[in-house]
């Protein structure tokens, strides 16, 4: 009789070929000696795991950033959190972050803020609106973490920036007069949690 360390992770067919014994006898024997019916199960635990993802996974990942990335196009205006977004497309926290990880090079974080970043260099554009009532249309309740993210993200603060677009505009060759096409819906972000 051969010991069970003798065949851990070989198939029925290396066992046969390692004690010089037919399939059948294989079969037989670990049948009546450790009660099996086909194969042991330290071969069933070895066997090599698929290094790709299945194609139906690529796809419910690459949908579920694709999902992400318009809540935040479209909620950027309010407080919304990682768990916010997860919720709301029926995900985890940590499947958002991993989502992240494999389709982008930022995090949910850094793509959440550059979309308010983005939005607040159009809206300091305008001179109309002060810096206070930007922060909080892009998402801010306090506009000293507004000031300090523009400044971060563009090295100025958003009141040079503002400067700077202003005389930009006045050496239009078009009068530098600035026409709103459209008016811009008011959120107070601090007042409305969640999506």
């Amino acid at each position: 009789m051969f010991r069970l360390r003798a065949v851990v992770g070989l198939s029925l067919d290396e066992i046969a070929e390692r004690f010089n014994l037919g399939r059948g006898c294989v079969h037989q024997l670990l049948r009546l000696h450790f009660r099996l019916d086909v194969v042991p199960p330290a071969v069933r635990a070895r066997r090599p795991r698929a290094t790709c993802h299945r194609p139906h996974t690529l796809k419910d990942r690459h949908r579920l950033y694709l999902l992400a990335r318009v809540a935040i196009k479209r909620y950027y205006r309010r407080p919304i959190t990682v768990e916010d977004v997860a919720r709301a497309l029926a995900s985890s926290p940590r499947q958002l972050q991993r989502v992240y990880s494999q389709f982008s090079d930022s995090t949910f974080h850094e793509d959440l803020t550059a979309r308010r970043m983005d939005a607040a260099a159009e809206l300091l554009s305008r001179p109309a609106i002060p810096v206070g009532d930007v922060a909080r249309r892009v998402g801010y309740c306090q506009p000293s973490h507004f000031v300090r993210a523009f400044r971060r993200r563009y090295g100025v603060s958003p009141s040079d920036f503002r400067a700077g677009s202003c005389r930009a505009t006045h050496h239009n060759p078009d009068g530098g007069q600035l026409i709103l096409t459209e008016q811009l819906p008011v959120y107070d972000s601090c007042l409305a949690p969640g999506l």
